[in-house]
């Protein structure tokens, strides 16, 4: 494919041929299950932004001063928003920063 022509692909087309022979669903279950689809596929169409050796170094970086997450998740953080300086949760970003 050429960058013109690019069409998001989702992992998950395969699965719902498969869901349909579980039973029948409500409408809630089904777009809450295709919420969870879709963002999960623009988080994977994000990280396709590291081909390059200097992009992926900075994300290394970035990494490293999420010390107490899992690389996984301060990965997930450097995609959903690169210049993140302070990560908590709702709790603590509350008591810590108002």
């Amino acid at each position: 494919m050429n960058s013109n022509s690019y069409q998001q692909l989702s992992l998950f087309d395969d699965l719902s041929e498969e869901s349909s022979a579980a039973g029948p669903e409500t409408p809630a279950d089904i777009w809450e299950q295709d919420a969870a689809k879709r963002a999960l596929d623009e988080l994977f169409n994000l990280t396709c932004q590291y081909k390059t050796s200097k992009s992926f170094h900075d994300l290394m970086k970035f990494v490293t001063r999420f010390r107490f997450y899992s690389p996984f998740n301060a990965m997930l953080v450097h995609v959903q928003m690169p210049g993140a300086t302070f990560v908590a949760p709702p709790h603590r970003w509350l008591r810590e920063r108002g």
